[in-house]
């Protein structure tokens, strides 16, 4: 595992940034954003072609590739939750708060996931708690 790319697997960016897609595609559509549409560019890009192959096995390890567009995706919301520059002063604090807290958060279990991603010598118990789903062992 030594040489494994920490974005490749960091819990809190995918499932953030799966969210964050999701309310990007929303806004896209409905507001007709370009800086949405930038953000999911690269993933239609990368994803839509392959189902055009659906009979053929899809290797879950190729979406490391969608990780900048997942957080660009990210970015884009995170920046709609701050809010505009010049808005409302409490809500941007409020809003900056927030993301801030999120990204420390991010840090924190980064630093958690740390020994995994470097292929550090753990004893099993340690091991154990960074694997949060069964899927992961």
């Amino acid at each position: 595992m030594r040489g494994a790319h920490p974005l490749g697997g960091e819990p809190l960016i995918w499932w953030l940034g799966t969210l964050a897609v999701v309310v990007t595609v929303v806004l896209a559509v409905l507001r007709r954003d370009g800086r949405a549409w930038a953000a999911l560019s690269g993933l239609i890009a990368g994803y839509v072609p392959w189902l055009l192959y659906t009979d053929r096995t899809i290797f879950t390890f190729y979406t490391v590739a969608f990780a900048p567009w997942l957080i660009l995706c990210l970015a884009y919301v995170m920046a709609l939750v701050i809010g505009p520059a010049g808005g409302d002063r409490d809500r941007r604090l409020a809003g900056g708060l927030f993301v801030g807290s999120l990204l420390v958060l991010i840090i924190l279990v980064s630093a958690f996931f740390w020994p995994v991603w470097t292929g550090q010598v753990i004893d099993v118990e340690q091991w154990s708690y960074r694997m949060w789903l069964p899927s992961w062992t």
